[in-house]
């Protein structure tokens, strides 16, 4: 029984010991390895030094370098030297036109396309690989009404909507100075004019039929954007709408108002489908859809937070909140996988 016992012991000490030896190994493995990672992020900054350094003197050694530099570790460094080299070897282009800060741009879905909207009070479309100005529509007559000229072009690239929107909502009383229009992209031909001097926010349908439109005077509207007609009439918002966007599929509109809800509308019918009630007294400046659908995703500035809604299944309380953001929160966007 002794003997049992004692070869038991022996045993389980053996077994800790190989379990200890075990644990040095894993560990001196890991000194090395750290060692060797913290050698190779050594090398590949010293690398990346001189690609910097040889920039101006011979692009190809440098470009050689930074490329090195990276493959044996993409380190800050490496990959600054590398991003470095490639605006040499291939400058960007260059969009000269506007007189005045340009405050938004958009591709095309195709990436041919480029629109710009400029605080020159005109709208520009540019060749994307050229830099070519396409077209050029002018919004605004007098860039000094406090007015800002937008351009929204269409998923398709075939069509551009204009408008005229003040530059901040908290104003006591507005009315555009240019009414929404739509035009040709190819040929810069005038489709459509909305006859509404309260729009501050747009968005065409994708297949290019209607136009959602957000109002000053707390009401959205959906368009036809061939003859510029109303169809629907949204109501329900009892303050400004700051948005309005349509899903990727076209089915629907959300709309955000200054009266702290968004609402989600059926675009075939104008039919209110939901609410969406932000926190008491903060308002809902901008909403828009995920590429799906399913989901909305509310922004409000005085809060500096994004809400995330399940807005058919769900649409009493966000799924999710966003926060961090210190200052006004100017854009957002899904990923396209949503």
């Amino acid at each position: 029984q002794a003997r049992r016992t004692a070869g038991q012991a022996a045993a389980t000490i053996q077994a800790q010991l190989d379990q200890a030896k075990k644990l040095l190994e894993a560990a001196k493995e890991a000194q090395r390895l750290e060692k060797e990672q913290r050698a190779k992020a050594a090398t590949s900054a010293q690398l990346a030094s001189m690609a910097a350094s040889l920039l101006s003197e011979d692009l190809e050694l440098s470009t050689l370098l930074a490329l090195e530099a990276t493959a044996i570790a993409p380190t800050r460094e490496a990959e600054d030297a590398l991003r470095r080299t490639l605006l040499e070897l291939s400058p960007p282009l260059v969009l000269r036109g506007h007189s005045d800060a340009v405050h938004s741009a958009q591709f095309s879905s195709n990436g041919q396309r480029v629109l710009t909207s400029s605080d020159d009070g005109t709208v520009r479309l540019w060749d994307a690989f050229t830099g070519t100005n396409v077209l050029t529509l002018r919004v605004l007559e007098n860039t000094k009404s406090g007015d800002r000229a937008s351009g929204i072009l269409s998923r398709d690239g075939t069509r551009v909507l204009t408008l005229a929107s003040p530059k901040t909502l908290a104003v006591g009383d507005w009315r555009s100075s240019s009414e929404p229009k739509v035009y040709d992209a190819a040929t810069g031909h005038l489709l459509a004019t909305i006859s509404n001097r309260f729009v501050v926010d747009a968005s065409l349908s994708p297949d290019n039929l209607q136009i959602a439109t957000a109002g000053f005077d707390t009401t959205a509207r959906i368009w036809d954007a061939r003859t510029g007609k109303i169809r629907f009439e949204l109501p329900g918002h009892e303050q400004r709408v700051a948005s309005a966007s349509f899903s990727s599929n076209g089915s629907w509109v959300v709309t955000a108002s200054w009266d702290g809800t968004a609402r989600v509308w059926e675009a075939s019918t104008g039919r209110s489908l939901a609410v969406l009630k932000i926190s008491k007294g903060n308002r809902a400046d901008f909403a828009a859809f995920s590429p799906d659908g399913t989901r909305v995703v509310t922004s409000c500035d005085e809060t500096k937070e994004l809400l995330l809604w399940d807005w058919a299944k769900r649409p009493g309380d966000p799924v999710a909140a966003f926060t961090g953001h210190e200052g006004s929160i100017r854009d957002f966007a899904f990923s396209a996988d949503g």
